[in-house]
């Protein structure tokens, strides 16, 4: 189990103490292939600075069952198959609810480790609502001995602050294609893998657009318009550009976020009714750069 790049981040994560941990950054930055590095990590039976991938644990991990680690995800599809607008995960997955099937995550935690450590990875940390986060305080308050527990958001700001004020925070950040091995032309694959040859990461790209219509949107309307067009263009061809976008959005003030995360939702409502993509587009940096003046 290796992890490519995010060498801070690993160096962080091999002297933590800490039970519980938030790793933030935008979708497809590495943060669940960290998260499964660092439990492979704690199980490794050489105690080196890397997983030694050859060990009973190690073995394990290459497969999907490893007794010891755990991810609990929102469900991004309804009953009938189609797309969750608002997915959220529920009570019953962290704790136990009468009448429900789910082995609750609280339970799965006090179980004994089969190797060293009990790894548990909620991805969509953000997703948690109210009642979900207060029925799993008492877990993050006083979790079993030998776990360890890791949230996964798109920021420290989009989580409940009960949530993120008990955790320590790992920052993932897109990282720029690189030089490998002295050729020119080796870069970075899909952040995490291993690097291909001339490939350059589309998140990476997008990560650029985004980074430039968000800065636009303190700019004058001109310039607001031309960067959201060009974002309009990379979102035809990216399912993740929303998850991007709302991460960097995070990064200014609660009050933008919030009201800036309700605003992308109606502009995904807009094109899930099969509204004009452009109008849709300028509709959003119209509410975007309204609410950072009053930011």
């Amino acid at each position: 189990m290796q992890l490519y790049g995010h060498d801070s981040a690993k160096a962080l994560l091999r002297i933590v103490r800490a039970h519980t941990l938030l790793f933030t950054g935008p979708e497809k930055v590495g943060r669940r292939q960290a998260a499964k590095w660092f439990a492979a990590l704690l199980n490794c039976a050489s105690q080196g600075l890397e997983p030694c991938g050859m060990c009973p644990s190690c073995r394990l991990f290459e497969s999907p069952d490893h007794p010891d680690y755990r991810e609990v995800q929102a469900d991004m599809t309804t009953t009938t198959g189609r797309q969750n607008r608002r997915p959220e995960i529920r009570i019953s997955q962290l704790v136990p609810r009468p009448g429900s099937a789910d082995l609750a995550l609280s339970h799965w935690l006090e179980a004994r480790a089969s190797f060293k450590v009990k790894v548990a990875v909620i991805d969509g940390a953000h997703l948690l609502n109210l009642s979900a986060a207060n029925a799993f305080l008492k877990t993050l308050e006083e979790p079993p001995s030998q776990t360890r527990i890791i949230l996964i958001a798109p920021s420290q700001q989009a989580v409940l602050p009960t949530l993120a004020s008990r955790a320590s925070i790992v920052n993932f950040s897109p990282s720029k294609p690189v030089q490998i091995s002295g050729n020119p032309l080796a870069r970075l694959g899909r952040f995490g893998d291993k690097p291909n040859e001339g490939e350059d990461h589309p998140a990476y790209t997008l990560n650029d657009t985004i980074e430039g219509y968000v800065k636009s949107l303190k700019s004058n309307l001109e310039d607001a318009f031309e960067a959201a067009d060009a974002l309009e263009k990379s979102w035809e061809s990216s399912q993740d550009a929303s998850d991007i976008l709302l991460a960097r959005l995070s990064q200014e003030t609660p009050y933008f976020y919030q009201h800036a995360s309700q605003a992308l939702e109606r502009f995904e409502d807009a094109l899930s009714s099969y509204s004009s993509s452009h109008l849709a587009m300028q509709v959003l940096t119209l509410e975007l750069r309204s609410l950072i003046q009053k930011s």
